[in-house]
């Protein structure tokens, strides 16, 4: 897993595709100095990887299909209206602000043998 800024994850996305690496999903978190918020409900994950899946066919498509599901997120989610429904965030408007600065994107990347290390399932 690594932690990205969102504006990086197309690139990040891209370069997995010509390193070859599968992109597993992942999830909206914070990165604070002394620790980590999760939004785990904030998450896209790209289906399985097929049986009869290859391993170039399971990276391209599960690069594309990433890619539309982070697009989607970014399209639809309000992470300010996220964050101000932490209590202690509620009255404080310049500490939500200041949150916002720790925003970054969680990404699961996988190469062919850590995967099937992993024990992944397949989708049928």
């Amino acid at each position: 897993m690594w932690d990205w800024r969102f504006q990086d994850i197309p690139e990040v996305v891209e370069n997995c595709r010509e390193l070859s690496f599968a992109v597993f999903g992942g999830a909206v978190i914070f990165i604070f100095p002394d620790g980590v918020g999760e939004l785990y409900w904030l998450q896209v994950y790209p289906e399985y990887r097929a049986v009869s899946e290859t391993w170039a066919k399971y990276i391209k498509r599960s690069c594309s299909e990433f890619l539309d599901l982070f697009n989607a997120l970014m399209a639809k989610a309000n992470f300010e209206k996220e964050i101000l429904e932490w209590g202690f965030l509620k009255k404080n408007q310049d500490a939500a602000e200041a949150v916002m600065k720790h925003l970054c994107f969680e990404l699961r990347v996988y190469s062919e043998t850590k995967y099937l290390q992993l024990g992944r399932k397949y989708r049928k």
